[in-house]
């Protein structure tokens, strides 16, 4: 018998936690949660602010899914210290856990930036559905918003501001809407799309300061001298892993924690997966912090095989499939090459919303956007990890694979 815990009741997490089951079926699996909710459609939340879901709709299983897989949950506790040599993890109530094999799936925190007045009410994060709720409730009266940060968080949270009927604006930093995982033209397509419900996007703007009183927040007033009057500002600048609590522990940590192809630490039988897992990228040949529901799920299943005794290898890749009002997109790997030994194929049509893009490297796709239509993209994707011979294939990567 084999005392499994997980730490973080998200995609990673749960997911770990129902590949453990398949494979080990007596073994304890405990699940450790800072949350009082179980498993949840985090993706969702901006979608919930809109009121598009209940908080009953945004529950993954139905509420005997525990019971029936057996799989223990403490929810509302939260791990402050790993202790490797004693196999423990240590609760904020002071309790401590045994365990044989565990699983670091805590996700990040919201990135708030200290600027004055950002301690105001009115200046908001969602990270969990307390934090929607919050939103909600804080929104209801409200005429204006100005949500910061130009990812998919940020685009989804001014949609569903402007759809509750408030004025908002979107303060991007850059010159182009989420610049990880999109390149100029696919930027204009979501900005023109954003603008025509209403959503002002502005490009190259920084936020100086914060005003307002103990009530809510009056105005921001950007590094331009721009003053922009606002009740609510919703900040989406991305987030940064919950590692504090392992300083002390010696798993080897940098921007998240860093695992290997099965997910394992530097320290025997202790797993990573999710948000706070640095993997490896098989196209960026580096470590990084891939952060997306898709890449949760992957990496949790294989750290649940490896953790219940299977031999199983991740092969990251950074990869989204979304959708912003009415238009779907795609990015997968490097879009915005960084150096000149690569081709880019393109293919625009404009007036239908709809672009394809493709970097190619030594005829190696390592990058794509579809925007529009994004039927090819599990075989884009394929083509992606096996590092396939795409030479033949030029013509039919711009027009459509299926």
């Amino acid at each position: 018998m084999t005392d499994y815990v997980i730490i973080g009741n998200g995609p990673a997490g749960i997911r770990a936690a129902e590949t453990i089951r398949k494979n080990d079926l007596k073994s304890r699996i405990l699940v450790i949660s800072e949350e009082n909710q179980p498993y949840y459609y985090r993706r969702l939340l901006a979608r919930f602010i809109a009121g598009k879901y209940k908080p009953e709709n945004l529950t993954v299983y139905p509420p005997d899914f525990y019971e029936k897989k057996t799989i223990e949950q403490m929810l509302g506790k939260t791990v402050i210290q790993v202790l490797p040599k004693e196999r423990e993890v240590l609760l904020d109530d002071g309790q401590k856990i045994r365990y044989d094999k565990l699983l670091l799936a805590v996700g990040g925190k919201p990135v708030i930036p200290n600027w004055p007045g950002s301690n105001l009410k009115g200046v908001m994060t969602i990270r969990t559905l307390a934090d929607a709720q919050k939103m909600v409730d804080f929104s209801l009266g409200k005429k204006n918003a100005v949500v910061i940060g130009s990812g998919l968080l940020g685009m989804n949270l001014a949609q569903s501001l402007r759809e509750v009927g408030l004025g908002v604006k979107l303060l991007v930093r850059g010159d182009r809407l989420w610049s990880a995982m999109l390149d100029r033209k696919a930027s204009d397509i979501i900005a023109r799309r954003l603008e025509k419900e209403g959503i002002h996007v502005n490009f190259n703007m920084e936020v100086k300061r914060v005003v307002g009183d103990d009530s809510s927040v009056s105005k921001v007033i950007t590094r331009e001298g721009t003053e922009i009057p606002c009740e609510l500002v919703a900040v989406s600048i991305g987030i940064r892993p919950n590692i504090d609590f392992l300083k002390y522990s010696g798993v080897e940590i940098d921007k998240g924690i860093i695992v290997n192809e099965r997910m394992e630490t530097n320290i025997e039988d202790i797993y990573a997966a999710g948000d706070v897992a640095q993997a490896y990228d098989v196209v960026y040949k580096d470590y990084r912090l891939n952060t997306s529901w898709t890449i949760a799920l992957e990496q949790g299943a294989t750290a649940g095989s490896n953790m219940s005794g299977l031999h199983e290898t991740y092969c990251g890749l950074c990869s989204n499939t979304e959708k912003v009002y009415d238009v779907a997109l795609t990015s997968i790997g490097i879009v915005t090459p960084p150096s000149i030994d690569c081709e880019v194929l393109a293919h625009d049509l404009e007036e239908k919303n709809a672009y394809r893009k493709f970097v190619l490297k030594e005829n190696r796709i390592v990058g794509a956007l579809l925007i529009g239509h994004t039927r090819d993209a599990d075989r884009v994707e394929k083509l992606i990890r096996t590092e396939a011979d795409v030479t033949d294939m030029k013509d039919k990567l711009l027009t459509g694979l299926v």
